[in-house]
């Protein structure tokens, strides 16, 4: 009786393993359709995003007022020099120039384009404050003082040879002819390079978890927040003890207008409320990114104008990490790429926040050391084979510069499809313990995560069954709330960490 019984399982063994495969392989030509049509629809949208203008008060000597309807004017032509040039260097489509340049300037800014094209680099200018010191009295001609902050990149061959943050001060021209203002000469009059102090790592996280509710990961989390649920599981995570959550500010919830100013109110009340259970707090910015070009990089810093303030008047945050594992876009947007806007944010970070130490959650070991001087705590994900975690994490400590590393993301899955496999609730707890005490010298450990997700953001996952389905089940708690095996290791080990 027992043969029939064991081909049938057999069986239906084997179906279910080519239903999984073929619904894989289905998700996964699904998911390169919707995530290119996404890159093209958002290069689209973004790509001439221009930068912000701070006007200071205009000097004595003009000739006639300066008026508010006169600075919206020319901001709009000065943001659009910068994004066209910028787009222009990138691309080599030299034809939007001429919407923001005239005469010697453009002939200049079609240069600078060929010329960038011809060599890698690129100038990207962030934000500037403008300050009129002559206007003519028939309002053609107008004069600004205009102070930038601009980023020059040089990529040759393949690699980042060149990376300068700069504060330039320009005197440029402006002609007011039929088609509207224009730039006709820019003339930059210094260019000072930035100095700041190294900052300070904040409050202690050496015992955390990174953090979802059950309901809502991923994009859902700042779409949906629930204030209440929140509080709950905060409590929940001291419980576990746990001294820090790592969180993940999604990149459209905090950029979008109609999304910002709701994502900014539940980002301050996360903030108070882990102060207040004594959890320091690392928030993860720029998470799911769709792209890294120069042409965005001014949204990007409206990114970090929009943020920093709150996350730099925090007493919880501990450090901010720049990007999660940045290093998998190597592939498809360019090491060199990455690098060079992983170097802008982090000056443009100390430029708006320049108290708060930062850090990279690579993905693996192998990156840890990569823009190790930018940085004030290495930190990297720990996913590889479980035996060789601590001469891993000896390994990047060595690396370091003598700066606290931290492995802010370990996890199991406790997803059983079949006789313990990929895992299961004991599995994961016994794995979990093993490598939270291999990593006993690391100066923090993250676990991946609170709560199993009984939906999972495709978004951020992907469609393919099988992953959703082993993602799914990371959690220390399940998707009701009820503890796992696991929850009682991470406790015990948690209370054993200084």
């Amino acid at each position: 009786m027992r043969t029939p019984l064991i081909k049938a399982v057999v069986f239906l063994g084997i179906v279910s393993v080519l239903v999984w495969a073929v619904a894989d392989i289905y998700a996964r030509l699904s998911e390169k359709t919707v995530l290119y049509r996404y890159i093209s629809d958002a290069l689209n949208q973004r790509e001439m995003a221009v930068a912000r203008v701070e006007w200071r008060p205009a000097g004595r000597l003009l000739d006639r007022p300066f008026t508010e309807a006169d600075a919206a004017q020319v901001e709009k032509v000065l943001d659009q020099a910068w994004a066209s040039l910028t787009f222009a260097q990138q691309t080599g489509n030299i034809d939007v120039l001429s919407d923001a340049f005239t005469g010697v300037a453009l002939e200049r800014a079609e240069q600078s384009a060929v010329d960038a094209i011809g060599h890698g680099g690129v100038l990207a200018v962030l934000h500037s404050s403008a300050k009129p010191v002559f206007f003519h009295r028939d309002a053609s001609i107008l004069q600004l003082e205009v102070d930038t902050y601009a980023v020059r990149m040089l990529i040759e061959q393949g690699a980042l040879s060149h990376h300068q943050v700069t504060l330039d001060s320009n005197i440029i021209t402006f002609l007011n002819g039929g088609y509207g203002w224009r730039i006709s000469n820019l003339e930059r009059l210094d260019a000072v390079v930035p100095e700041y102090q190294s900052a300070e790592v904040g409050q202690p996280a050496r015992a955390g978890l990174n953090y979802y509710p059950a309901a809502t990961p991923w994009t859902q989390f700042w779409r949906d927040y629930e204030p209440g649920t929140v509080e709950d599981d905060l409590v929940r995570i001291r419980d576990l003890g746990a001294d820090s959550i790592r969180v993940f500010l999604t990149y459209d919830a905090f950029i979008d207008p109609e999304a910002t100013e709701l994502s900014v109110n539940h980002l301050r009340h996360l903030l108070d409320a882990a102060r207040q259970n004594g959890l320091s707090v690392v928030p993860t910015l720029f998470d799911l990114k769709p792209d890294f070009s120069p042409v965005t990089w001014v949204e990007d810093a409206r990114y970090l104008d929009t943020v920093m303030p709150i996350l730099a008047e925090a007493p919880s945050v501990a450090y901010i990490d720049l990007k999660n594992e940045a290093d998998l876009d190597f592939e498809t947007h360019g090491q060199a790429k990455i690098l060079g806007w992983l170097t802008t944010i982090r000056a443009y970070l100390r430029e708006t926040a320049p108290e708060l130490g930062a850090t990279i959650g690579w993905s693996s070991a192998e990156w840890a050391s990569q823009l190790e001087t930018e940085l004030e705590v290495i930190s990297y994900h720990d996913y590889a084979p479980l035996d060789d975690a601590r001469n891993r994490l000896d390994a990047v400590k060595a690396g370091s510069g003598g700066k606290p590393v931290a492995v802010t993301e370990i996890g199991y899955t406790s997803f059983d499809a079949l006789r313990g496999f990929p895992g299961s609730p004991e599995t994961q707890a016994e794995q979990l313990a093993v490598h939270i005490e291999a990593l006993t010298d690391a100066d923090g450990v993250f676990v991946w995560t609170l709560y199993d997700f009984a939906n999972i953001d495709t978004a951020a996952i992907g469609r393919s069954p099988w992953r959703r389905q082993i993602q799914s089940s990371f959690g220390l708690l399940d998707s009701f709330g009820n503890e796992k095996p696991a929850a009682r290791v991470v406790r015990e080990a948690f209370r054993k960490i200084d």
